[in-house]
């Protein structure tokens, strides 16, 4: 299991490794650049990852940390997360628009341009992952926002959400 551990600034990001028996994270490397968002490829293994502020995709190397842009997002903000759909092989990620309100657009990404797709327009997604089912799951969350933090599942036929459950404090990825 792979994470991206950073500071209390984000103004370091690192890829980590955690041990899903023990618990214990053990840092790779630190990422440049500052890559936020990551996903592994079902089928080949391939991590992708890209940067906070939002230019591009790359490929990292899972044992180093060695990174190799893909290309251009098109977007000036960072993805709130990767994930890929386990049957289609297909990478999305949510692009988040900070204000009084999460604006999010879903995405799908191209691995090998980097080209995005707006696949959907939501008020408060912001993390997301696909469960061994194929089911997306995402949160949502309500700082300053009518709707309650809590996780939701989304339709894979168009994309609508539909609440689970409401949760207390802070929940940003599942």
């Amino acid at each position: 299991l792979y994470a991206i551990t950073g500071d209390t600034f984000l103004t370091r990001f690192t890829l980590s490794a955690i041990d899903i028996d023990t618990g214990t994270v053990q840092a790779i490397a630190d990422l440049s650049p500052d890559i936020s968002a990551i996903a592994v490829h079902p089928t080949s293994g391939q991590m992708y990852g890209a940067d906070f502020y939002g230019g591009s995709l790359y490929r990292i190397d899972k044992y180093t940390g060695g990174t190799t842009r893909v290309g251009g997002l098109g977007h000036s903000t960072g993805f709130a997360g990767l994930a890929f759909d386990p049957i289609t092989e297909t990478l999305y990620g949510p692009l988040v628009r900070w204000g009084p309100y999460y604006a999010t657009t879903f995405y799908r990404v191209v691995t090998t341009s980097g080209r995005t797709y707006r696949v959907r327009n939501y008020e408060s997604l912001l993390g997301f992952s696909y469960d061994s089912d194929v089911l997306l799951f995402c949160v949502a969350e309500s700082i300053g926002s009518p709707i309650p933090s809590g996780y939701s599942l989304v339709s894979r036929n168009n994309y609508n959400m539909r609440g689970q459950s409401t949760l207390l404090g802070g929940l940003v990825d599942v």
